[in-house]
């Protein structure tokens, strides 16, 4: 082979592989300093950008190259225009994927709120996710030229089909979407549903809602039948509850006395004795706290 034809090809490929290889040193030196510096910084939506878009940068420095070898390649303007077209539609689409990162990451930042208890709900993450993702491949379809407007009508016409064969599975997810942004129950809360089973909220998910048991089993409850049925919520409006009671005991003339709260007895007072309590009227108080798991990321 004449080495005169890979002459004008030295130059676009060495641009590439340039790329690639300062975008890997980017995400190796340059994205963890600043990883670093933002750890320190009082805000976590710096965080939370440089996570979404780490993994992407290798790439984007690819594309960039491809563009520039594509200009000085010894191709015609009509296939430089679609190398063009094609690469701006995978820098899109990649920086789509981490817009809904970071969306996702507000979603569950908001959620924990100012005490960062309550964790966010799959469903809230996935459902704004793939809002971002959806906008994000319309702008792709554009820029493709691409005429979104009949795609849109015939998507449209079609999701009726869709709803009617797709009916319980929709309303389990419009269900779980009211549950999410009402909050009857949220993520981590101590409830009671109709069965009269009892546990912590795991998730809320597109479909069904867990609650984990004290005995550390599972129950798997359809969000349309959870939106229907009684739930007694623990947690709400406070996670803290109070028990009062009394309790007395008959001590024979001479011995000693054990007063006070079954919780608060004397070291001294045998159990024999201890077990001799029963409860009357109400008299003192005690406190308990439900704490709610870690919920599953």
């Amino acid at each position: 082979m004449n080495i005169d034809v890979l002459k004008p090809w030295f130059l676009p490929i060495g641009l590439i592989a340039a790329a690639g290889v300062l975008g890997y040193l980017a995400r190796l030196f340059v994205t963890r300093k600043l990883v670093r510096l933002s750890a320190r910084t009082a805000t976590d939506l710096d965080d939370l950008a440089l996570a979404s878009i780490q993994r992407h940068v290798p790439l984007w420095f690819v594309l960039g190259g491809v563009t520039l070898g594509a200009r000085a390649a010894p191709i015609g303007e009509g296939h430089f225009q679609v190398l063009a077209r094609i690469a701006a539609a995978l820098f899109l689409l990649s920086l789509s994927i981490a817009a809904a990162g970071f969306v996702g990451g507000l979603v569950d930042r908001k959620a924990r709120g100012a005490g960062g208890t309550i964790a966010g709900t799959s469903l809230s993450r996935n459902v704004s996710r793939a809002a971002v993702l959806v906008m994000g491949i319309l702008l792709v379809l554009v820029n493709l030229g691409i005429e979104i407007t009949p795609l849109l009508t015939a998507l449209g016409v079609g999701s009726l089909a869709v709803a009617l064969a797709l009916q319980p599975t929709l309303s389990n997810l419009f269900a779980g979407i009211h549950i999410s942004l009402a909050k009857p129950v949220r993520v981590g809360d101590f409830v009671e549903i109709e069965s009269g089973a009892q546990g912590f909220v795991l998730d809320i998910g597109w479909r069904a809602t867990k609650v984990r048991e004290l005995s550390n089993n599972v129950i798997v409850v359809p969000n349309a039948r959870l939106a229907e049925m009684l739930v007694k919520n623990f947690s709400l409006p406070e996670p803290e509850q109070s028990v009062s009671c009394r309790w007395v005991s008959p001590m024979a003339p001479g011995s000693s006395t054990c007063s006070g709260s079954r919780a608060t007895l004397p070291a001294r007072c045998s159990r024999k004795r201890r077990a001799r309590f029963r409860p009357s009227s109400p008299s003192s108080a005690f406190t308990r706290s439900a704490n709610p798991p870690s919920a599953s990321r």
